[in-house]
Formats: structure tokens, C-alpha cells, sequence
């Protein structure tokens, strides 16, 4: 899990220092992801009355949803945030969705790893703890309009990308699992 960890860190840091706008970047966490992270740290605890297992961002072009996506990473690799309640995450921009034909589960969570191996036996054993993190997702090509004899449940069969995806919404894959989608306004 501390791999993860480091790989997702080490991403997003290397995203972040590409940045030309730092100031606005301190000045946009500064007033507003604070208390967003504050809500998304209660709203994935199970203990909490405000638990729910999929969370919505929904804001227009420019608003900061990816900035909020990657704090979130960050924070969550720190430790300062779902601590003991999330110990995985997969982490896809509608960019890498579209870049994909079809796929498998196992593939979606190893796909951060160098050696594209990942635990992925006691991740699904323990998925509610495992949370998909899906950016723009109002910009993917896939249609989720699946039939229901099209979802498939097993983590290591290769289906169409909207198959693979439904399957996952409608927790056909990875029971339990949480989401968190940021996504354009219609």
C-alpha cells in the first residue's frame, strides 16, 4: 500500500510542478479545497450520518475539480485524510478512459504499479475501501447504457471499456467500492 502511495504522490507532483499558476493554486486551496476535504473525509467514513458511497463534483470548465482531484490524492498519500477507511485508489481522467478499447479490473488497479502487478486478491477482498476516482467523466466516449446481461463480475476478464465500467457503477465488480466523479453540469 506505501508503494501506492509513492507512485501516486510522485505523479502528482510532477503534474503539479508543470504549473505555471502556483499563486492561484495556493490561493484556490487556500479558500475553497480546505473545506472540501473537510465534507469528502466525513462523507467516505462509514461512521459518519453523511456517508455515501458515491460523491459527485460537479462544476464547469475551469472551476478546479482537477485541482480538487489531485489535493485529494495528495492528502490521502500523506495520510490527512480517510485514514483506515480507504486503503486503495484508482485513479482515471476521461483521457485515459478513452484511450482504452477494453479492459480488465486487475488491469485498472495495476496499472500505476512499474511492475503492472498490484495485490489485487486482498484489494478486492476489502473493496469498500477500495474508491475509483474518475475525472471529467462528462467527457468520456463510452455509453454506459448497458444491458444488465452485458455487466460482468469477474476482476479479471477483458470486456469493452462501457462494460467494464457500468459493471463497475452498478457494483457488479468490486462490491462496496466508492466513487468519486467530477463531471461538467449539462
Amino acid at each position: 500500500r506505501e508503494t501506492h502511495k509513492a507512485l501516486i504522490k510522485n505523479k502528482i507532483l510532477l503534474q503539479w510542478e508543470k504549473c505555471l499558476f502556483e499563486n492561484v493554486h495556493n490561493t484556490f486551496y487556500e479558500e475553497t479545497i480546505v473545506e472540501v476535504l473537510r465534507k469528502l473525509d466525513t462523507v467516505y467514513d462509514p461512521r459518519s450520518t453523511f456517508y455515501t458511497k458515491d460523491v459527485f463534483l460537479v462544476g464547469e470548465k475551469g472551476a478546479g475539480k482537477t485541482m480538487v482531484m489531485k489535493v485529494v490524492l495528495l492528502q490521502w498519500t500523506h495520510g490527512d485524510i480517510w485514514k483506515d477507511v480507504i486503503s486503495y485508489i484508482v485513479h482515471l481522467t476521461s483521457h485515459e478512459i478513452n484511450q482504452m478499447s477494453e479492459s480488465s479490473l486487475v488491469e485498472l488497479i495495476s496499472k500505476e504499479r512499474p511492475s503492472g502487478q498490484a495485490p489485487v486478491a486482498d484489494i478486492l477482498s476489502d473493496s469498500q475501501k477500495l474508491l475509483f476516482i474518475l475525472e471529467d467523466m462528462d467527457n468520456v466516449d463510452a455509453s454506459l447504457n448497458v444491458d444488465e446481461s452485458a455487466l460482468c463480475s469477474d476482476s479479471r476478464k477483458h470486456v469493452p471499456v462501457s462494460v467494464l465500467l457500468s459493471s463497475l457503477f452498478k457494483r457488479k465488480m468490486a462490491p462496496g467500492s466508492l466513487f468519486l466523479i467530477s463531471l461538467r453540469p449539462d
